[in-house]
């Protein structure tokens, strides 16, 4: 599949890489945003303010806001070591918008999904299957993220996305 011109093979990178990072060093995610500051934004030490980014914070959460709440603080860190950056959430959890607008994140809220206690998934509340689900939310996401053209995007926890639903974006 070839990916689409505004992505790198570097930025496309990162994600796979800050996720190693944060397994390898155990990083909070305070340090995990400096890891990736460091590593793929060019600067040390993090105290000179950069260029604006774009950057896409992913959480495949279908409750809670536990992922969010980790994505929101790697905001925070974004932002204050690039004033101006635009930063957009991408989640699954409706409890995700009301945090992201305190924030300063703009949020796009998915369609939920409900996890059954045998592990597998089935919508909340729009009562299509969990295939069609998976199909809005992998549309909806590759949408988004083609029109905004991040130069960064983290994919929290699970790489290819719920279900891999970020796979045609990826």
């Amino acid at each position: 599949m070839q990916k689409p011109n505004w992505f790198s093979g570097r930025k496309n990178s990162i994600v796979n890489r800050a996720m190693d990072i944060k397994r390898k060093t155990g990083k909070s995610c305070h340090g995990l945003a400096r890891e990736i500051r460091r590593q793929f934004l060019g600067h040390e030490t993090g105290d000179e303010p950069q260029a604006p980014l774009r950057v896409v914070l992913y959480s495949h959460d279908t409750m809670g806001i536990g992922h969010m709440r980790r994505n929101l603080l790697i905001a925070n860190q974004i932002r204050r070591s690039s004033p101006g950056s635009s930063i957009l959430a991408i989640a699954g959890a409706k409890e995700a918008n009301i945090f992201a607008q305190h924030a300063g994140v703009a949020c796009l809220t998915l369609p939920s999904y409900l996890k059954k206690p045998d592990g597998t998934y089935t919508t909340r509340n729009l009562g299509i299957s969990a295939r069609d689900v998976l199909d809005v939310r992998s549309r909806t996401i590759l949408a988004a993220v083609q029109s905004y053209r991040p130069d960064l995007f983290i994919v929290d926890k699970v790489p290819a996305g719920a279900g891999g639903e970020l796979l045609p974006t990826l």
